[in-house]
């Protein structure tokens, strides 16, 4: 529970907030469950703050500082996270749907399980994060900085990675079905296991180590959700007249240079 004396010193005024943290920075923030939402809370010092299942819905948290800040299950869908320093942040199984995370800091962040379906991450800094299991729909990582971070078992369907650097990065298990992978860089990197389709765009050129990339067909019908979940099950169909395998097919389909 929330300590009731700064959080009105926050929510009151966030210059006074600022000037009793630089006298006291032995103190660690307690606004756990706090509602925050659609508040101005821009530049505010809320490093290593306790902010787990706090309600940020909205808020505007412009430049604010937020290294090392639990914002575990917090809800932040719509909030104005520019140029914010969440630098090791604990965001696992946040909520940041429609966030605009533009040029943010998230280097060494935790995202495990963070909603993030229509985010704007352009140009964010998220170099050895962790996105394992995130849902990352319809997000915007253009030209993001993903160096050696981990994105295992998560959700990219129809994100936009154009020009991102994920230069020695561990992609495995991941559905990528309309991905805009165009121009990113994959130096180094592992891809493994993943699920695209004939709308998902790649370089010809991929690392060696890439292992099966498998092509699905497009569905007659597009999927209510914007990513399908792993729980679905996904079969290829055999193309008709061909002598060859389902296997064959699917071998046929890794890494080739259909998606030019």
């Amino acid at each position: 529970m929330a300590n009731k004396e700064q959080f009105e010193l926050l929510t009151k005024n966030v210059a006074l907030w600022n000037q009793w943290r630089s006298k006291h920075p032995w103190i660690i923030p307690d606004l756990e469950g706090a509602n925050l939402a659609e508040i101005n809370l821009s530049n505010a010092n809320l490093c290593e703050a306790n902010l787990n299942e706090a309600k940020l819905n909205g808020t505007n948290l412009h430049k604010a500082l937020l290294r090392k800040a639990n914002l575990h299950k917090a809800k932040l869908n719509g909030a104005n996270l520019i140029e914010t320093d969440l630098t090791q942040a604990d965001l696992s199984q946040a909520v940041l749907t429609g966030a605009n995370l533009t040029q943010a800091y998230l280097c060494f962040a935790n995202l495990t399980e963070a909603d993030l379906v229509n985010a704007n991450l352009t140009r964010a800094y998220l170099c050895e994060s962790c996105l394992n299991q995130a849902k990352l729909d319809n997000a915007n990582l253009f030209q993001a900085d993903l160096q050696q971070a981990r994105i295992i078992k998560a959700q990219l369907s129809q994100a936009n990675l154009e020009q991102a650097n994920l230069t020695q990065a561990i992609i495995t298990d991941i559905i990528a079905l309309a991905t805009n992978f165009r121009g990113a860089k994959l130096s180094n990197s592992t891809l493994l296991n993943w699920v695209i389709d004939q709308e998902t765009k790649l370089d010809n050129k991929l690392p060696h180590n890439s292992q099966n990339l498998l092509l699905f067909p497009k569905p007659e019908k597009t999927p209510q959700t914007s990513g399908w979940s792993h729980s679905e099950k996904v079969t290829p169909q055999p193309a008709q007249n061909s002598q060859h395998s389902t296997q064959d097919q699917l071998k046929t389909a890794k890494l080739k240079s259909i998606f030019g």
